[in-house]
């Protein structure tokens, strides 16, 4: 649930940044500051690397059957 919160917020905070950057809708995201925008996308994507490294830690057994799956 903490990877798809994450993920959620570095999906908006890009799509702002993107949006300031290219001037499309600009006055809709004027309101927000960049450098807030620009640090929670920054700090959500280090949460969602750390997460991901921990998720393929505890599923590890599992994405081996599958490679060994994928052998046959």
């Amino acid at each position: 649930m903490a990877l798809f919160l994450a993920s959620m917020l570095v999906f908006a905070s890009g799509t702002i940044l993107f949006l300031k950057i290219t001037n499309v809708l600009y006055r809709v995201v004027d309101w927000v500051p960049t450098n807030v925008v620009d640090e929670v996308h920054t700090y959500a994507g280090f949460v969602i690397s750390g997460l991901a490294v921990i998720h393929i830690y505890l599923n590890w057994p599992t994405l081996k059957s599958y490679f060994k799956l994928l052998k046959r």
